[in-house]
């Protein structure tokens, strides 16, 4: 009897996927013949760029879970969107693949929004400031960097750090140099990413009571840490 159960959800799975197929097919059918298809193409490509806009926005924020649930539903349609970009506005495609790439890198779309990412920056000349290319930048390195790959993530937050203080993107600056620290943690290198970050945090809140509550507690850290070792043999 378990057999036969399995059986039948196994042939009703598979009829919904032809009906599903055959529905698809028609569906592009009708629309090819009026000659709108490109309409519609580029009508759902602007949705969902316009819900990736806001999913960016509102991702560190209490919305995270719906978007992140949100995002997950609009898999396929994020993918057809950007090729449908690609081919027709690359510099949407850039934008639209950078806002989705911390969904994607999450949910283990690594290689996916790797090669979105690259061909999308190839395909977008680099014509001068430009945030919505410091945040691809800054996507790709985060996706070079999960993947092992170091050596070319560490180019890519190097042209971010540099495509970010073009912009004068106080953001993208702070997003360059978490990359270069997640790098030199990464490689063993804890001091050197504490360096980095500590030196990009310091210049966005130096001057405010709450900077320098820390830094001088870092002080006396120091001072205690040479105290001791002045004290050992």
């Amino acid at each position: 009897m378990p057999d036969d159960e399995s059986s039948f959800v196994g042939r009703a799975a598979e009829l919904r996927r032809i009906g599903a197929a055959l529905f698809r097919g028609r569906g592009r059918r009708w629309l090819a013949a009026p000659g709108e298809t490109a309409t519609v193409a580029d009508r759902h490509a602007g949705h969902v760029r316009a819900e990736t806009r806001r999913a960016h926005a509102e991702w560190f924020g209490p919305a995270r879970r719906g978007w992140y649930r949100r995002i997950a539903f609009l898999h396929s349609d994020l993918r057809l969107a950007a090729d449908h970009l690609l081919a027709t506005d690359p510099a949407a495609a850039l934008e639209l693949i950078g806002h989705v790439t911390f969904f994607w890198v999450c949910s283990g779309y690594l290689y996916e929004t790797r090669q979105y990412l690259e061909l999308a920056i190839r395909l977008v000349p680099d014509a001068g400031p430009d945030e919505s290319r410091v945040q691809a930048l800054w996507s790709l390195g985060l996706t070079r960097t999960l993947q092992g790959d170091h050596g070319p993530a560490r180019e890519t937050a190097v042209a971010c750090r540099r495509a970010a203080a073009a912009a004068l993107d106080a953001e993208g600056l702070a997003r360059a140099a978490y990359l270069q620290g997640l790098l030199h943690l990464l490689e063993g290198r804890p001091l050197a990413a504490l360096t980095v970050v500590e030196g990009r945090c310091g210049r966005r809140t130096a001057g405010t009571p709450r900077a320098r509550r820390p830094v001088r507690r870092r002080r006396r850290r120091r001072r205690r840490c040479a105290g001791w070792s002045g004290s050992s043999p």
